[in-house]
């Protein structure tokens, strides 16, 4: 898969469902572990995870189900792309969007078909020799966002406006 220059200077734009190369197939079900970018670039591992419920960044910890993510392929409906759910596998529940500035949470429902459930995954980049991602909500342009680029644990993830810098862009890695 080539690398979308355009991604470096332009805003992600919905232009299809994307497979990313750890992906065979649509149906195919992909455990992973979001690596921030950011705390990459400085020497960390850190990793998206979740506390009190809110997506939140955390040192990276073998085998703990606290980090990993489920990605599942979600079609909205009245769509004509698709995008992914996010199941996050200790708790089972969906990343659900929030208003732009506000942390992300989970949330219980039936996400399959819901706009608000659907994330697309878009190439942002590479770094260090890996391919970067930007995480956006399928209905509203926003992007998951380390808050401040705050590298600490506990360190919150919000959903904001795509701005290019690296504390939008994640390294995905499959578990």
């Amino acid at each position: 898969m080539g690398l979308n220059t355009e991604a470096e200077t332009e805003k992600p734009k919905r232009v299809g469902v994307l497979f990313p190369k750890f992906f065979a197939t649509m149906e195919e079900i992909i455990k992973v572990k979001f690596f921030s970018r950011v705390c990459d670039s400085n020497g960390k591992e850190m990793v998206i995870s979740v506390r009190d419920n809110e997506l939140t960044l955390e040192q990276l910890k073998d085998n703990d189900l606290n980090q990993t993510w489920t990605l599942i392929p979600n079609l909205a409906s009245g769509a004509n792309t698709g995008g992914y759910t996010l199941y996050h596998a200790k708790t089972s529940k969906c990343v659900i969007q929030p208003k732009e500035s506000e942390p992300i949470k989970l949330e219980n429902g039936r996400p399959f078909g819901d706009p608000d459930f659907c994330w697309t995954l878009w190439p942002a980049g590479e770094g260090n020799s890996q391919l970067l991602w930007t995480v956006q909500a399928f209905n509203a342009g926003l992007v998951m966002d380390l808050e401040q680029s705050n590298c600490k644990d506990g360190g919150r993830i919000l959903f904001w406006k795509w701005d290019q810098s690296d504390n939008q862009r994640w390294i995905i890695k499959r578990v």
